[in-house]
């Protein structure tokens, strides 16, 4: 077993690592930079998948599944459609069963593009590059800061302070996260590579979605 970051969010790496990965394709789900998700891995062709990373660099790419997919509705068979930006990640823990199922934690690496490439494994693979953002002005960065701080704490009822470091694209990230909206919203939102236009739009979301919990 590997052992989760001392520090968060984790710092950054050097670089992203291997170019070419597994497509871990999944509805609804979308891996955000320094977000450490849960999974739970039991189908055949997933189960080789994690072998390979475990024994190799360990990255994987979290497609989200695009609603839209009418392909995939009309042919189940069919290979769905995923989002073109997605979110790289790392195995930063894991846990097999002894039935042979992994419980695992995927560490998001960083928003990237990805085009599907000829897999002769299983599961599919895909190449990436590195999604390039720009970032606000310091007045800008400054305005968004406040209210995204606010946004975030509103939602998430068990935090009652985020650390003060936290730069705009994270807050960013944390209020998406908390969102329940209509899954071509949060594309816009995660596929948006302006951080003060994301910001914009997840702080709009926010408001035209009030939370219900």
């Amino acid at each position: 077993m590997s052992e989760i970051p001392e520090t968060w969010p984790p710092r950054p790496s050097a670089a992203l690592g291997a170019s070419v990965v597994p497509l871990f394709p999944l509805p609804g789900v979308f891996l955000y930079p320094h977000q450490l998700m849960p999974l739970h891995v039991f189908e055949p062709r997933y189960l080789t998948m994690m072998r390979d990373i475990l024994d190799s660099h360990g990255q994987l790419i979290l497609g989200t599944v695009l609603r839209t997919d009418r392909a995939t509705l009309e042919a189940p068979d069919a290979p769905p459609k995923v989002l073109s930006v997605a979110g790289l990640g790392e195995v930063a823990r894991y846990d097999k069963t002894k039935d042979g199922r992994y419980l695992i934690w995927v560490l998001g690496k960083g928003r990237v593009t990805i085009e599907e490439v000829a897999s002769d494994h299983p599961y599919r693979m895909v190449r990436y590059t590195e999604l390039p953002e720009s970032l606000p002005r310091h007045s800008e960065a400054t305005r968004l800061d406040e209210s995204l701080r606010e946004a975030v704490l509103s939602r998430h009822k068990t935090l009652e302070h985020l650390p003060e470091e936290l730069p705009v694209g994270v807050l960013v990230d944390l209020l998406a996260q908390q969102l329940d909206v209509p899954q071509s919203v949060l594309e816009r939102i995660f596929c948006e590579p302006d951080v003060e236009e994301r910001a914009e739009l997840a702080l709009a979301a926010h408001v035209g979605y009030p939370s219900t919990k």
